[in-house]
């Protein structure tokens, strides 16, 4: 009964589920009585990365404190799952969801004060903490890519723990000002604080739009988007969207500023995850697809790095 327990939990957080309290306690049993667990430890640490989502909820408990503590759980569960299993697969997985838990811890204290605070907190992350190298390039690629001074809208939570972790723990692109696009659309509170960072006097209000939002941000700074996102947000209708290599982009000066020529952008590290078939590569290769579709001129920057053709869906 255990043994059937464990792996529908395993199921259920591949699928984005929230933990229980009754889950987290499956799990933390399961290490408490098989601490070379790998896998167990990975499933400990994302489960609490999900739990702590119900704080943003704002509904009443659970507290801050019990957030941040989760958060930091999820961190030195994860440490151990890569201590337990370096490389490529779980240990690479590990290694990036440890990065992520950092990112939502700095969410937290963004909420609670401002972007100085979101640096503190990447000022300590544990050391070791680390990316593939071909997420570290995604996250750059996408930074270069954005106007001087834009808000960087993010769709998934591996390229939005990545570019924080570039943004706030290795100071590139210190002007551009990262957002989740759900933390802000679904987080009144959270949302309040990043606009009032934007330089909003009057942020949008709770119950207002992506487009609403979006628009409010658009009329003080650029925004980019990010080829991640299937479409960009808020849609077409009242923002006028113009498509760039890798990001969409909108906003204040946005039809002024200068695109970054396709041939600036950095393949090497995709590259070599391809040859070593390394799974975060296929992911990559996923958001650079859909981006050389929309912007056929990254196909031949993609080109000089030796990327097959057969692998980006570029015809030339």
């Amino acid at each position: 009964m255990a043994a059937f327990l464990y792996s529908a939990l395993l199921a259920a957080l591949a699928q984005g589920q929230v933990p229980s309290p009754e889950s987290l306690a499956v799990l933390a049993n399961r290490v408490a009585h098989d601490s070379g667990d790998a896998v167990a430890w990975m499933a400990l640490g994302r489960a609490e990365i999900q739990a702590s989502e119900a704080y943003h909820v704002h509904a009443g408990p659970p507290d801050t404190l019990w957030a941040a503590n989760t958060l930091l759980g999820a961190e030195r569960a994860l440490g151990r799952a890569v201590e337990l299993r370096p490389g490529l697969g779980l240990g690479d997985s590990a290694a990036t969801f440890r990065v992520l838990a950092r990112a939502r811890l700095g969410e937290l204290e963004w909420e609670l004060g401002d972007t100085a605070a979101v640096t503190a907190v990447w000022a300590k992350v544990p050391g070791g903490s680390r990316l593939p190298p071909v997420l570290e390039e995604l996250a750059e690629n996408l930074l270069r890519a954005c106007p001087p001074r834009a808000v960087l809208f993010t769709a998934n939570e591996v390229v939005t723990g990545a570019i924080d972790l570039l943004r706030f723990n290795h100071g590139i692109r210190p002007d551009v000002l990262p957002l989740p696009i759900d933390r802000y659309r679904r987080d009144s509170v959270f949302a309040a604080r990043a606009a009032r960072d934007a330089g909003l006097k009057r942020p949008p209000p709770g119950p207002a739009s992506t487009a609403e939002r979006i628009l409010a941000l658009a009329a003080t700074r650029p925004v980019c988007a990010g080829a991640e996102f299937g479409a960009p947000p808020g849609g077409h209708g009242r923002i006028t969207w113009q498509v760039r290599p890798l990001v969409w982009i909108a906003g204040k000066d946005a039809g002024t500023a200068a695109k970054v020529p396709a041939t600036d952008f950095v393949f090497a590290a995709l590259k070599f995850g391809i040859d070593a078939n390394d799974p975060w590569a296929r992911f990559a290769l996923d958001i650079y697809r859909h981006a050389a579709r929309l912007a056929p001129s990254l196909c031949g920057g993609l080109a000089i790095y030796g990327v097959p053709r057969a692998k980006t869906g570029c015809r030339t």
